[in-house]
């Protein structure tokens, strides 16, 4: 009987120290672990306001907001800034210029176009997506032979025509019929759009699927030629971001805890789990 005693007694006293083990080790994880969470989540808020600052000049741009796991953007309007090419357009409003397959399209409000082998193109070559005259399907903008395009308010683009009258000498200047109308897209939540590149986007399940008009059929939307619409970073309101992250990021920058193995798992009761006697009667 007092064998037994003493054998339980020793079996508290292992599962104790075993429990203390494990507690102490598991403490040391978590806090590792959370500690590690915490400066990998200032880092990626700091990297969202560096990329912003990065591209305070790229056309269209909108700012991405230091908020940890969100992948917000700010969709605030950029000011409007006038250039000297007619194949510049400016988006006044909410949605989106479309490039590429129209199956497929690319999203941007960056609206630095251009002719290429006829066909307007955005910087890397993707079509210019809208209706051709008559169409009520989305289409690349097809292959023209002339090249002084204007763009009204309602999207449409028409060629412009330059006579001299060789008599007089007075100069006529006269708009073709449209040979395109620009489509807009638009999203229940375009704040969670994904970045595909600088200033361009593609949907995510957050941001809801696109609902395509003509500009014409959108209200409080127009289209602007010879004009960009400028990124949306304020370079002043980045500054203090970045200074009030890198206060917070001094908070947490204390040693890590030693780096260990992962804690053991939880102990087993001795008493429920007996080690094996050492010897073996006859």
């Amino acid at each position: 009987m007092k064998a037994l005693k003493v054998f339980v007694l020793l079996g508290v006293l292992a599962l104790g120290w075993q429990l203390g083990r494990w507690q102490e080790a598991r403490r040391v994880h978590d806090a590792r672990a959370e500690l590690m969470l915490a400066m990998s989540q200032n880092q990626a808020m700091l990297d969202d306001c560096f990329f912003n600052m990065k591209n305070q000049f790229t056309p269209g741009f909108k700012g991405s907001l230091p908020i940890v796991g969100l992948g917000t953007l700010c969709m605030a309007q950029g000011q409007i800034f006038a250039t000297q090419t007619p194949t510049n357009f400016a988006l006044s409003g909410p949605g989106f210029f479309m490039v590429g397959e129209p199956d497929r399209p690319v999203f941007t409000r960056d609206g630095r176009f251009a002719l290429v082998n006829g066909t307007l193109c955005d910087e890397v070559g993707r079509p210019l997506l809208g209706y051709r005259p008559g169409e009520s399907r989305l289409s690349a903008f097809p292959a023209v032979d002339f090249f002084d395009l204007r763009v009204d308010e309602i999207g449409q683009i028409r060629a412009r025509e330059v006579v001299t009258d060789p008599v007089t000498g007075q100069v006529l200047t006269t708009l073709k019929p449209p040979v395109f109308t620009l489509a807009v897209a638009q999203f229940p939540r375009p704040e969670r759009l994904a970045r595909f590149g600088a200033s361009n986007f593609v949907p995510t399940p957050d941001s809801g699927q696109a609902r395509i008009d003509r500009v014409g059929e959108l209200r409080n939307v127009t289209v602007q030629g010879s004009a960009l619409e400028l990124s949306n970073v304020d370079f002043n309101q980045q500054g203090m971001m970045i200074g009030a992250i890198r206060q917070q990021a001094g908070m947490l920058g204390v040693p890590l805890p030693p780096q260990g193995p992962p804690p053991p798992p939880m102990p087993m009761n001795p008493l429920m789990n007996p080690a094996p006697p050492l010897f073996k009667g006859p």
